[in-house]
């Protein structure tokens, strides 16, 4: 029992490791989600606290609708002997209610879903052959194959609100655009060509320039019309990888980074720090204090009823 939890636990490591969270998003009232692949997190916008808006899910990536549902998929490895991954959606309502909105499956073996969405309520997926193929799942289940080409390895896929959808490969960004013809964006974007480390495409406000999470130079970078590149935020800290960003209604760019502990903090270019897991820790430990009282005072309790029964006997 304790080697398949151990194995359970490595796999857990090894995939966090590999693939670290790049859901970070905004709704129209300003509040931003992120996840650290434990707890999906919630900043406020007027006083910037973090609390844990849906915990004990797995979920790399975030959507939010024009309802202001928040979408994520709960991933984990399920079985060790045939090394299958299981998944199922889940989706955070407006008004705070949580619901799973798919059944377990198996997260490899078809297209029943997938958090990469556009606002039509397209869905789409990278399917690895070969050459990789991108899927697209419309409204009405269909699925189709929307491009395929020499590429290996796509990362993580974008649509956006021009109506292209977005993805690296290898050192460079491409899209598809509304006629399904794939072109390249820029590149190259990172200046580590081994591992470029290309994370999170997103816009301000849905609208202008791209900008990119590029982890092998711990920076956001900005994507200028002609192809070129600058970089609007450097990390100077070498252990903090950089995953994603989003802007706030202010226009204050948020960065989402994480390290080689599975620590994630969300900081904003102005200097302001805040470190989900340490701030909800802090939470839970005063819970979980007020829980151990509560027990001791029952047992305390116990203890004396017993002792008066011995003396009556």
């Amino acid at each position: 029992m304790r080697s398949i939890l151990f194995s359970f636990s490595l796999v857990l490591s090894v995939v966090s490791s590999a693939h670290p969270a790049i859901g970070i998003v905004k709704n129209s009232k300003g509040f931003i989600y992120y996840s650290d692949l434990s707890n999906v997190y919630r900043l406020e916008p007027s006083t910037h606290q973090t609390t844990i808006a849906v915990r004990n899910v797995h979920s790399h990536e975030l959507f939010i609708d024009e309802k202001n549902n928040l979408y994520g998929e709960h991933f984990w490895f399920a079985d060790e002997a045939t090394n299958r991954f299981d998944h199922y959606l889940w989706r955070l309502n407006a008004n705070g209610k949580l619901d799973t909105i798919s059944g377990t499956s198996n997260a490899y073996a078809g297209f029943d879903f997938s958090v990469v969405r556009d606002l039509d309520g397209n869905q789409y997926r990278v399917q690895a052959l070969t050459t990789d193929h991108i899927l697209k799942r419309k409204k009405d289940g269909t699925v189709e194959t929307l491009a395929t080409g020499a590429f290996k390895g796509i990362s993580w896929l974008q649509p956006l609100h021009d109506g292209a959808l977005y993805f690296a490969n290898g050192n460079a960004i491409y899209k598809i655009n509304a006629k399904d013809v794939v072109v390249k964006v820029a590149g190259p974007v990172s200046s580590d060509e081994k591992d470029p480390g290309i994370y999170r495409i997103f816009q301000k406000n849905d609208v202008g320039p791209l900008y990119v999470a590029v982890a092998g130079d711990r920076a956001i970078k900005r994507i200028n019309s002609n192809g070129s590149l600058d970089v609007v935020f450097k990390e100077k800290d070498a252990d903090q990888v950089i995953t994603g960003g989003v802007f706030d209604n202010d226009g204050k760019l948020w960065v989402l980074e994480w390290n080689r502990k599975n620590e994630v903090r969300v900081i904003n270019v102005d200097g302001e720090i805040r470190t989900a897991s340490a701030q909800n820790i802090v939470s839970d430990y005063r819970y979980w204090l007020v829980g151990v009282v509560f027990i001791g005072i029952a047992i305390f309790l116990i203890r004396v009823r017993m002792i008066r029964r011995r003396r009556q006997d």
